[in-house]
C-alpha cells in the first residue's frame, strides 16, 4: 500500500486522521499532544481576546509571575461572582478596577499626546 500523502485542504476526516496519525503514533507523543495542543490553542485565543476585546496587551507581558499564579484564581472568582458569591466584595473590586482603568487610560492618553507634540527628527 502506498504511504498516505498530505491531504492538503481535503475535508475527508479519514484522510486527515490517517495523515496526522502517521506523525503521531506513539503513546507518549499522543499524550503530550492531548495535553499541550489545547493549552497552546487556548493561550493563543486568550492573547487575541485581550488585544481585540480589551484593546490592551495581556497582563502576561506586565507581570509574568502574577499571570501564571493569579489568572486561574481571577477566572474562578469571576465565575463565583457571576453565581452571586459575595456581592459586596464584587462591587468593591469593580469600583477599584474602574478607578485603575481610568488612571491607565489617562496615562495612555497623556503618552499619546506627548508623542504627537514631540517634533519629528
Amino acid at each position: 500500500m502506498k504511504p498516505q500523502q498530505s491531504p492538503g485542504l481535503s475535508f475527508n476526516l479519514h484522510d486527515q486522521l490517517v495523515f496526522y496519525g502517521s506523525y503521531h503514533s506513539r503513546g507518549w507523543n499522543q499524550a503530550i499532544h492531548f495535553v499541550f495542543v489545547p493549552l497552546i490553542m487556548w493561550s493563543a485565543a486568550v492573547q487575541v481576546g485581550h488585544i481585540m476585546v480589551e484593546k490592551r496587551r495581556p497582563a502576561l507581558l506586565d507581570s509574568f509571575f502574577q499571570s501564571l499564579v493569579l489568572a486561574g484564581l481571577f477566572a474562578w472568582m469571576e465565575g463565583l461572582f457571576f453565581l452571586g458569591y459575595r456581592p459586596k466584595l464584587q462591587a468593591g473590586l469593580e469600583l477599584a478596577i474602574s478607578a485603575n482603568l481610568h488612571t491607565l487610560q489617562a496615562e495612555r492618553e497623556a503618552l499619546l499626546q506627548g508623542a504627537k507634540a514631540a517634533p519629528a527628527k
